[in-house]
């Protein structure tokens, strides 16, 4: 706050060099997003939330992460696991066959009761529950393997992960209202906004969804 502060009261370019996500999209204008030295990707913070050029980009902007799995699409649905969510009119892969990997964001996610009919919904039982007050974080495993590309890996990591869930499954989290008092184990319908689904390429990591 105090360094938001003094870059308003100087009125400056002020060029601030940081590893942590957080304070780059509160305290930059525009945000350069860098790996290894190389630039991924420069934009406004929503911009870099919205529209990530590439896996690297999605899985380091946002908190919680965005959810990331191997899929299939059959030009009318993806399917990941043993779950499938329909490609909505407007998706960039609708009438294509291709692997992808898929990319949902928690904040995509609602509760089944509060969310529009039109969006598909999806039963899982969380293994960690996280109560926030406001919101809860559901955290639960897909039966398909976690994505190990090395862009997400070098954007996350996923060591906590590891640490609770010793299989090579998928792990997501969803974000929800925080009172509706889910337990664990037990099972919750959810409903995926799938006009935000994200899609990129398996061996270049580049954002098939632009």
């Amino acid at each position: 706050a105090e360094l938001s502060r003094l870059h308003e009261r100087l009125g400056v370019t002020t060029v601030y060099v940081t590893h942590d996500q957080v304070e780059a999209m509160t305290l930059g204008q525009r945000v350069a997003v860098l790996r290894d030295g190389v630039l991924q990707q420069v934009d406004t913070p929503q911009k870099l939330f919205d529209e990530p050029a590439n896996l690297f980009v999605a899985a380091f902007i946002g908190s919680p992460s965005m959810n990331l799995v191997g899929g299939e699409s059959d030009g009318t649905s993806v399917t990941f696991g043993s779950m499938s969510l329909p490609l909505p009119d407007n998706s960039p892969l609708r009438g294509k066959q291709a692997s992808v990997i898929l990319g949902i964001r928690p904040t995509d996610f609602r509760a089944a009761s509060e969310a529009p009919e039109s969006w598909p919904r999806m039963t899982v039982k969380p293994d960690v529950i996280e109560e926030l007050g406001a919101e809860t974080h559901l955290i639960f495993t897909i039966d398909a393997p976690k994505v190990s590309a090395e862009a997400v890996r070098a954007a996350n990591d996923s060591e906590e992960d590891d640490m609770i869930f010793a299989d090579d499954k998928a792990v997501f989290t969803a974000r929800v209202e925080g009172r509706r008092g889910p337990t664990v184990h037990e099972g919750i319908e959810l409903a995926v906004d799938n006009a935000r689904l994200y899609f990129f390429d398996p061996e270049s990591g580049a954002s098939l969804t632009a």
